[in-house]
């Protein structure tokens, strides 16, 4: 059964998606974010999605685009914690390329420091 569109669901989310990449990027994992921050909004969710800074600005999205990040290594986890405490998302989904996990240790204990700072957010 498919769920209506509608800006005032009582069921409906605030949801803060993070991934590194992001179109005009060419990447899998950026493209699959876009489009899920795109259609959890089309059903009334409220999505931000935080992202690495950027020289050129992204298209127009009909969700909050924040490219806020550096480096993704410890440093930018500050950053990251005060987006989650600005815009107290329900949920916190993490997109992250696989290969990058070894090499980058900050994604690796971000969920863990996610639940642990704002401990009523599924992660």
């Amino acid at each position: 059964m498919q769920r209506p569109a509608a800006a005032h669901l009582d069921d409906s989310l605030s949801i803060l998606l993070i991934v590194p990449t992001f179109p005009p990027d060419q990447c899998g994992v950026g493209d699959y974010t876009f489009h899920l921050a795109t259609n959890l909004h089309a059903q009334g969710h409220r999505v931000a999605v935080l992202s690495t800074r950027r020289e050129s600005q992204s298209a127009a999205v009909p969700f909050t685009f924040l490219p806020r990040l550096a480096s993704w290594h410890f440093p930018d986890m500050r950053d990251i914690l005060e987006v989650v405490r600005e815009q107290a998302p329900q949920v916190v989904h993490i997109q992250y390329h696989n290969e990058d996990y070894e090499s980058v240790e900050m994604i690796s204990t971000l969920p863990l420091c996610l639940q642990e700072a704002h401990p009523g957010t599924t992660v």
